[in-house]
């Protein structure tokens, strides 16, 4: 399991965008109406310049 220390290695020094999920267990249809409320936040953060972008 990747920590949050290795994912924000990652991010910055690849300059990789990491968008990290922390939910708990969910059907795959809750999951996804929970990205498509979130997703212009988290497109906004990208576009930003965010480098990791944690969701919980």
């Amino acid at each position: 399991m990747k920590t949050l220390s290795n994912l924000l290695l990652l991010a910055t020094t690849q300059k990789t965008p990491v968008v990290w999920v922390r939910i708990g267990n969910c059907s795959n249809t809750a999951l996804t109406q929970w990205f498509h409320l979130l997703f212009p936040q988290i497109l906004a953060y990208l576009e930003a310049g965010d480098y990791l972008v944690e969701l919980h």
